[in-house]
């Protein structure tokens, strides 16, 4: 049992650590980052890598101009509210206008981990809790 304790805490340590480096990335990014208006182009369909069921999920094309160029990039995932022509927010780095976001996903990730860490967390207390008031 004290090794699924630790477990747990091995587990709380790694997703507050995720967490926390991509509140600072997302954060240099507000900061540095510029934002312009972007264009949802098309919805595509990609296959996840790696798993025997190859399961789907839809990424949007985004297109997005920096001092006239215009510049391309796929987002990560995409919601069932968007739409192909939707106007969308794009952060993109000033030195390099090829690298960009979704204003709308900045601090999706830190969310989720967050989310999760503090579960975990409550899990471990009741689960010590548990072990040290009945002496497991």
């Amino acid at each position: 049992m004290r090794l699924l304790l630790l477990a747990f805490g091995l587990a709380c340590v790694i997703l507050f650590t995720i967490m926390t480096v991509s509140i600072v990335k997302d954060t240099k990014k507000r900061k540095t980052y510029r934002e312009c208006t972007g264009r949802i182009e098309k919805i595509k369909v990609r296959k996840q890598k790696g798993s025997a069921s190859a399961k789907s999920y839809l990424t949007p094309l985004i297109s997005y101009a920096v001092n006239g160029q215009t510049y391309q990039y796929t987002g990560t995932y995409a919601t069932g509210k968007m739409e192909v022509g939707q106007e969308i927010q794009v952060l993109y780095d000033p030195e390099h206008p090829e690298k960009a976001c979704s204003k709308k996903g900045l601090y999706y990730v830190a969310f989720v981990t967050g989310l999760v860490g503090v579960i975990f967390t409550a899990v471990l207390v009741m689960m010590s809790v548990i072990v040290y008031t009945h002496g497991l």
